[in-house]
């Protein structure tokens, strides 16, 4: 018997806890006609206020808990693409619009998710997502002091069915009250909202880079990705490699969502060891891999 709550092209997931989220959540409502629908939360998810705001292309669903620790949600959507307007959190203090898909590498974290699992990558939404950001950025000063770029895959969900979309505003407290940096992220949700109610996604549009090494910014493939040359799939970046085995290989490879897809190993940005691991079990499935 179907579990089924919410149905929609793009389901939107905002958290009661997040500054950031709630102000895309105002802009979004600023930018599209959603009318809150009754909604009743099923037993087994957690306490707290839950509200439904539907469209005819999207709906969005606040929850009361951190996003990350939203997988009970995973047998109640029905839609193409998942995306949650999130804040970004970092300690180094930079201006951040960034994007990611979600999984967990290794054993289960504080950070949501379960152990050893990926989420479904929507490549053509994150690169989409990206080319947005520049777009709307390089329109308008104010933004210029932000870095706008993909994040490695991390934290939860992990369980979800559909693919998962990360749109965050960051890095600290005064990003997340940026009303104007939420707006444009908000635009660019409602920019991807658009092609999925469409019908316009291009799993063609250019070859899916899986990314191997480098930092949590994975700064390589983010070059890569700006030069115009691949769209982005999953990333693993050095700090996770201890927990590289031929298991999260074939999900990194399955999980991203491409038509063409290549992995690329940052050479600076892996340790020899890791490298003649990960290329062994790269070409024991005979998939595509490169330097950079």
């Amino acid at each position: 018997m179907s579990k089924t709550l919410i149905r929609s092209p793009v389901i939107i997931i905002v958290s009661n806890l997040d500054v950031a989220g709630l102000n895309m959540k105002k802009s979004l409502l600023d930018l599209n006609n959603y009318k809150k629908q009754s909604f009743q939360s099923p037993e087994d998810w957690p306490t707290g206020r839950y509200e439904l705001l539907v469209s005819d292309k999207s709906v969005i669903l606040t929850i009361p808990e951190d996003q990350i620790f939203s997988d009970y949600l995973a047998d109640y959507l029905d839609c193409e693409l998942v995306i949650f307007a999130s804040k970004h959190s970092s300690s180094a203090d930079i201006k951040t619009l960034t994007c990611h898909t979600t999984g967990i590498y290794g054993p289960k974290t504080t950070y949501g998710g379960n152990d050893n699992e990926l989420s479904l990558a929507p490549s053509y939404a994150l690169i989409k997502s990206h080319e947005k950001m520049k777009e709307l950025v390089s329109e308008d000063e104010y933004y210029g002091d932000y870095w706008i770029g993909m994040e490695t895959t991390h934290h939860g969900p992990s369980a979800l069915k559909q693919p998962v979309l990360f749109l965050e505003v960051g890095g600290t407290i005064d990003q997340w009250r940026d009303e104007r940096a939420c707006f444009l992220v908000a635009k660019v949700i409602a920019y991807i909202v658009g092609i999925y109610a469409e019908e316009k996604v291009n799993n063609g549009y250019k070859q899916a880079m899986i990314g191997i090494g480098g930092t949590h910014y994975t700064a390589r493939h983010n070059m890569l990705m700006d030069e115009g040359q691949y769209m982005p799939g999953h990333m693993i970046p050095k700090y996770n490699h201890e927990h590289i085995s031929e298991e999260i290989i074939v999900q990194m490879y399955e999980k991203t969502i491409a038509d063409d897809k290549i992995f690329v190993i940052d050479r600076k940005g892996t340790r020899s060891a890791d490298r003649k691991k990960v290329i062994e079990i790269i070409e024991k499935h005979g998939w595509n891999w490169k330097f950079a």
